[in-house]
């Protein structure tokens, strides 16, 4: 899978439920490792566990790169009643100023340009109303583009109203969308990636193999 982003850059992936959202960060995960980027995962919805597992099918153990090429924001544990020392931890959803300060000490201690994978926004909007998080978001990118890097973030598509996609449409330098076909197919396209018009928008094919590595019947751009 071939994805040339830009270093200082913001993206949105939107798609419905089991459409593979996850399963693209994860596989953006290993090839920015693997391409010697540095990588801070924001977690809300999986633990750190089962992500080092799903990493490692991949052909990356998380533990070859912790502390200077790779570190967690965990968003999740504390919902769990636990958390690991390791990583900045969230105690709570509704406690986005914390969430700033874990991005820019996690951005700082690696070294900027970091890639910032965001799972998922639309776990944040469960815990926030949909005024704070337009303002969140807009100035978590702002300051991640100018300060940090690249980043990436999933949004369910059926949760949020047209008026909040637009409105995190309109924030985002890109938009990639992914969909099910009447087949129950998988399929990613590219909306639009400010800066760079010649970029094409149809459909492609997603297909992935017994480990979860994901490929593309031909390049998005």
């Amino acid at each position: 899978m071939k994805l040339n982003f830009p270093s200082y850059y913001n993206v949105l992936l939107i798609g419905p439920p089991g459409v593979g959202k996850f399963d693209f960060i994860l596989n953006y995960t290993a090839i920015s490792l693997k391409s010697s980027e540095k990588v801070v995962f924001i977690t809300t919805d999986n633990s750190i566990e089962f992500i080092e597992e799903r990493m490692y099918k991949l052909g990356i153990n998380l533990q070859n790169y912790y502390e200077k090429e790779f570190a967690f924001i965990d968003c999740y544990s504390a919902t769990c009643g636990k958390s690991d020392e390791r990583w900045f931890c969230l105690r709570s959803m509704s406690n986005l100023e914390d969430l700033s300060l874990g991005i820019a000490q996690a951005s700082r201690r690696l070294g900027p340009p970091v890639r910032i994978l965001f799972d998922s926004l639309s776990t944040l909007y469960l815990h926030n109303s949909i005024p704070t998080m337009a303002s969140f978001f807009q100035i978590v990118v702002r300051r991640i583009k100018s300060e940090y890097g690249f980043s990436l973030h999933t949004l369910e598509k059926g949760m949020h109203d047209t008026q909040t996609e637009a409105t995190l449409y309109h924030l985002v330098d890109g938009v990639l969308e992914m969909k099910f076909d009447e087949n129950m197919e998988k399929y990613i396209r590219v909306h639009h990636m400010k800066g760079r018009p010649a970029i094409r928008s149809a459909w492609v094919k997603i297909n992935f193999d017994e480990n979860g590595r994901m490929f593309l019947s031909e390049d998005l751009f």
